[in-house]
């Protein structure tokens, strides 16, 4: 748990760097960091890269597969969420950057920076936002399900 709180706290120093490297253009659909271990960070990136796909493809009953069923706060809530896009915007383009990957036990948090380019159905207007979020994974049962996000909720 020490792990995952370090993670969230040092978001800071993260949000600085990652805004270094996407202003450098060093964006792209992801990124590798130093000194990961690689099988942890393959894991990593195929998990968020799913999420990030079932989202930008409103594919609503994949990204509630792969939400643990005690997600936090509501994840209802977040499912109606994620759906809510489909009748007001269209979902361009989400890129992210993976800062850093933490094990600990059976949790996997992830940390990273994200920027969405969507255009608004209604008048055909382009909107783009970014954030720094934490995604804190959990193994049930063999498979990882997304039980918590810090920071600023890309699917939002």
């Amino acid at each position: 748990m020490k792990n995952i709180k370090r993670i969230i706290f040092s978001a800071a120093a993260i949000t600085v760097l990652s805004v270094m490297a996407f202003g450098m253009g060093a964006a792209g659909r992801m990124r590798e960091g130093a000194g990961q271990g690689q099988d942890t960070r393959r894991l990593a990136e195929r998990l968020v890269g799913d999420m990030m796909g079932a989202y930008k493809n409103y594919s609503i009953p994949t990204f509630l597969d792969m939400l643990s069923d005690d997600f936090s706060p509501d994840r209802m809530q977040l499912a109606n969420r994620v759906g809510d896009p489909y009748y007001k915007v269209l979902i361009l383009e989400i890129d992210y950057f993976i800062n850093e990957v933490l094990p600990e036990n059976n949790t996997l948090a992830v940390s990273f920076k994200w920027q969405k380019k969507a255009q608004v159905k209604a008048t055909g207007r382009m909107v783009k936002t970014e954030g720094n979020s934490v995604f804190v994974f959990k193994d049930e049962n063999g498979d990882w399900k997304l039980s918590r996000i810090n920071g600023q909720n890309p699917f939002l």
